[in-house]
């Protein structure tokens, strides 16, 4: 229980800690290494938890091997201005790992780890929109602070004035949006019958609940309940989602939108418990709003933003745009040992400082550049390992959504390399799946 706690406080406030620090930035006060010592006490945490693991599967010895991969590569391919970016890599990558062993370990769910990210997300969000849509001179003064004649085409200026609340781009807004979604399509669907053990949770004045869908016995020890969630809790859910929903169109992240409205779809046929016909009546109702939502918001957004969102969504199933977006990610660099690659973190952000491509775009290239056909492979293990777990798991429905985030995301982002985009926590949700105990019981998120 106290290592459960120490991970709760350690990882829980993630987003807290990201958007305080980014308001100080934009205040003018000192710029403290915030992410930096919340990295670094996580990876105390996670090489504590490493070494205590209870039991070892396999996952857990190819994701060893591949973290001390990552370890000789790094050390051994010999390459400019090495340690530089060596130092980044360790604290934007091979630390996220490290995630992994507190959800394996610790026994805090990604349901608590996801449970505080409610009022940041929230605040960041309608922010955002009312920074979008009245432009005050600072947020102007960030966005055109970004703008170089260089690469000053219309396409580019459109991708800068996307909405990003307090930050210069929309990823980290986009990617906490997307994750704390999960947790609200969840709380939405998240009424069918299940018995209850009155606890406490991590803080004492809270009330919990603990779920259990699989045990049918001891029946003396639980109750079953089968209470609807109240109508004004779904409400204020369904609130939150298109709220979200707004933000995540406008903010123009298309693999964060995308997964979102494949989750809502995953969400609505595997946990709701309506009969077909509702389920029909559901669908249209929804597709109705949307369209209308769409048509108004036409409306009163400038014809160049309607254009640019049309275009970018459009762009994604055509076949010719894709091929020149992954020629454009390789940034046309050789690979100069395709077995071990060209040395670990090599095309991680740090080569802008030098001049040099950084392939931020496709973490998949990235891999297989930097550390060759065996770190892409380790990674791809690790990845199907995660699936049959996740197969074997049939209440994963919250990591089963992260875990196509990541094989998605990968393709399109530095998912797992990039600090806007919360590796870390990608990690943690995986290892959480090998939690023994917590088949059994998960925290309720939201209280009445």
């Amino acid at each position: 229980m106290l290592l459960k706690r120490i991970a709760y406080y350690s990882i829980a406030f993630f987003f807290w800690l990201i958007l305080i620090q980014r308001v100080m930035f934009l205040a003018g006060l000192p710029d403290l290494p915030m992410f930096t010592i919340f990295i670094f006490c996580n990876v105390s945490l996670g090489i504590y938890c490493m070494c205590k693991l209870p039991n070892y599967y396999l996952t857990d010895g190819v994701v060893i091997l591949y973290m001390l991969y990552l370890l000789i590569n790094g050390i051994m391919i010999d390459y400019p201005n090495k340690w530089d970016y060596i130092y980044r890599g360790f604290t934007w990558q091979w630390a996220y790992i490290l995630f992994y062993f507190i959800g394996r370990t610790s026994g805090l769910n990604i349901k608590e780890a996801l449970s505080r990210m409610k009022w940041p997300v929230l605040i960041a969000c309608v922010c955002g929109l009312y920074f979008f849509f009245t432009e005050p001179s600072w947020y102007m003064d960030m966005k055109y602070s970004q703008i170089t004649s260089e690469y000053a085409t219309e396409h580019y200026i459109q991708e800068i004035f996307r909405l990003s609340s307090f930050w210069g781009h929309p990823y980290q807004l986009s990617y906490a949006t997307f994750l704390y979604s999960l947790l609200l399509i969840n709380s939405l669907y998240d009424g069918k019958k299940h018995r209850t053990n009155s606890t406490t949770d991590i803080d004492s004045n809270e009330h919990i609940e603990y779920l259990d869908d699989n045990e049918e016995d001891d029946k003396s020890e639980t109750e079953y309940l089968y209470q609807e969630p109240k109508k004004t809790r779904k409400l204020f859910i369904v609130i939150q989602l298109i709220l979200v929903g707004v933000v995540l169109l406008l903010a123009q992240i298309r693999v964060a939108l995308f997964m979102f409205v494949i989750s809502l779809v995953y969400f609505f046929l595997k946990k709701n418990q309506a009969s077909v016909a509702k389920k029909v009546i559901i669908t249209a109702v929804t597709t109705l709003m949307i369209s209308l939502g769409i048509y108004y918001g036409q409306r009163y957004l400038p014809d160049s933003n309607v254009e640019y969102i049309t275009e970018h969504i459009s762009d994604i199933f055509d076949r010719e745009k894709t091929e020149e977006r992954f020629d454009h990610t390789s940034g046309d660099v050789e690979i100069i040992d395709p077995l071990f690659g060209n040395g670990f973190a090599r095309y991680n952000f740090v080569a802008r400082n030098y001049h040099k491509f950084a392939m931020i775009d496709n973490e998949y290239q990235k891999q297989y550049y930097e550390t060759g056909i065996v770190g892409i492979t380790l990674l791809v293990w690790i990845f199907l390992c995660f699936a049959i777990q996740l197969k074997r798991k049939n209440n994963r429905h919250i990591e089963r959504c992260i875990f196509m985030f990541i094989v998605v995301g990968c393709a399109c982002a530095g998912l797992l390399s990039n600090p806007s985009q919360y590796g870390y926590l990608l990690w943690f949700a995986m290892g959480t799946l090998y939690y023994p105990q917590y088949d059994d019981k998960w925290v309720e998120e939201y209280e009445d």
